[in-house]
C-alpha cells in the first residue's frame, strides 16, 4: 500500500492535473512539510532500510520524490468544519539539505506542486525546509499556497517554557542570559521576545558582527534598560546563568567547556542542535530540549517522539491557521512581535497549551 500511494504522489507531481489529481485524495486543507530527522526516521518509514548499506540508502533518498506520509485528523476549524491535514515528507538528512540546497529547494517545490494540485491551502516548512529557504522568503512567490514558517509560534512557546523552567528553579530573569546562534530567524525574535520579557542581561552570539549590532540595536529600542553583549566566539557564553540554543546547524557547537557549573541549558530547535545531546551527558550542567503544545482531539497517524495529541510548535501553527481559515501567508522570512502575539491568542483561543517539563501547563 505504502508503494502504490508513493507511486500515486510522484505521478500526480509529475503528470497528474488537479482535476485529475484529487480523485485520489482526501480533501487535504493544510500540511506540514517536513524531513527526515536521521537514519532511524528512515528505517522506521522503510524498515528495508535496516539491511541496505548507508550509502546505498543515502544515495537512494536523493533520488525520492516526496511523498504523504500520514493523514491528521480531528481538526475542526473555527465554524465547526473538519479539516483534513497531512504529513508530507522530503527523502532527505539534515547533512544533505544542508550540503546541497539546490537538490533541496527542489523537493520543496516538488512539495508545493504536490500540494496545489490536490487543494492544500496552508503549508508549514519544518525545519531544515524552512532554513534553506530563509524561512520561506525565496521561494513563497513560486506558488499559490500560503505558507509559514513557524517561527512565531517557536518563539512564543520557548519564551513561555523559559518562564516556567525558571520558576521551577527559582530563578527570574535578572540573571545572565546567553543566545547562541542569535542571528538565525528564530534566534533573532526570541532575542527580541527575551528582552520584553525583562531580560536585563544578555548575550547575543552569532557568526556576524554587523547582524549582532543590528539586532542589539532593535533589543535595546525595546529595552534600553538592557544590558546587550554581542560576540561571534561560542566560548563568551562561559558566564551566563542560562543559555539557549537556537540554532541546530552543525557547524555550530557547544562544547562542556563553554558552559559554567550548574548552568542551564535549553535547545528549542528541532531537530535539537548536535551537541545538545553531548551536553546532557554532563552531570554539572541541566540540560533541556524540545518544545511541545498540546493539541486535544487531534490525531498523526505517525509517531514522531511524543506522546498522542501533542505536537512540534512547527505542526501546531499550520493547524491554527487552518483553523482560522487563514488565507494569508503568516510566517516569511523574519518573524514580527506582533506576529507571536497573534499566533499565541490563536493557541489561547483553541486551548493550545504548552509541555513543558512533561506537564500540559496554562499561557498564564
Amino acid at each position: 500500500m505504502k508503494i502504490l500511494k508513493a507511486l500515486r504522489d510522484i505521478l500526480t507531481i509529475l503528470f497528474f492535473p488537479s482535476f485529475l489529481a484529487k480523485l485520489f485524495y482526501k480533501p487535504y486543507s493544510f500540511a506540514w512539510v517536513v524531513h527526515s530527522r536521521d537514519m532511524q526516521d528512515l528505517h522506521n518509514r522503510f524498515p528495508i532500510t535496516k539491511v541496505l548499506p548507508k550509502r546505498a540508502v543515502l544515495s537512494i533518498c536523493k533520488m525520492l520524490w516526496p511523498i504523504i506520509v500520514s493523514d491528521i485528523v480531528g481538526v475542526k476549524d473555527k465554524n465547526g468544519e473538519k479539516r483534513t491535514g497531512c504529513i508530507i515528507g522530503i527523502p532527505l538528512l539534515p547533512d544533505q539539505i544542508l550540503g546541497d540546497k539546490v537538490l533541496a529547494e527542489k523537493k520543496i517545490i516538488q512539495v508545493l506542486k504536490l500540494a496545489e494540485k490536490i487543494g492544500i491551502k496552508n503549508v508549514v516548512l519544518a525545519g531544515y525546509n524552512s532554513v534553506i529557504t530563509n524561512g520561506g522568503e525565496t521561494i513563497f512567490k513560486k506558488t499559490s499556497l500560503f505558507l509559514t514558517n513557524s517561527y512565531a509560534f517557536l518563539a512564543g512557546l520557548a519564551i513561555k517554557t523559559i518562564e516556567k523552567i525558571l520558576e521551577f528553579y527559582g530563578k527570574n530573569f535578572d540573571i545572565q542570559f546567553g543566545i547562541v546562534g542569535t542571528t538565525t530567524l528564530p534566534g533573532k525574535i526570541f532575542a527580541k521576545l527575551l528582552v520584553k520579557k525583562g531580560a536585563s542581561k544578555v548575550v547575543l552570539m552569532g557568526k556576524t558582527v554587523e547582524h549582532l549590532e543590528e539586532l542589539k540595536q532593535k533589543c535595546l529600542e525595546i529595552n534600553n534598560k538592557a544590558n546587550i553583549e554581542t560576540t561571534i566566539n561560542v566560548w563568551d557564553i562561559k558566564k551566563c546563568d542560562f543559555v539557549i540554543i537556537t540554532a541546530n546547524n552543525p557547524t555550530l557547537v557547544v562544547s562542556p567547556r563553554d558552559i559554567k557549573t550548574n548552568a542551564i541549558v535549553f535547545d528549542i530547535t528541532q531537530p535539537v542542535n548536535p551537541s545538545t545531546n553531548k551536553l546532557k551527558l554532563e552531570k554539572d550542567i541541566i540540560v533541556g530540549s524540545g518544545l511541545a503544545v498540546a493539541t486535544p482531539g487531534i490525531n498523526y497517524n505517525f509517531d514522531f517522539g511524543l506522546p498522542p495529541e501533542q505536537a512540534f510548535p512547527c505542526l501546531a501553527e499550520v493547524i491554527l491557521l487552518a483553523k482560522e481559515n487563514k488565507k494569508e501567508n503568516f510566517g516569511i522570512g523574519e518573524i514580527s512581535l506582533s506576529q507571536v502575539d497573534e499566533i499565541v491568542s490563536l493557541a489561547q483561543k483553541y486551548k493550545f497549551n504548552p509541555v513543558i517539563l512533561n506537564k500540559t501547563t496554562t499561557w498564564e
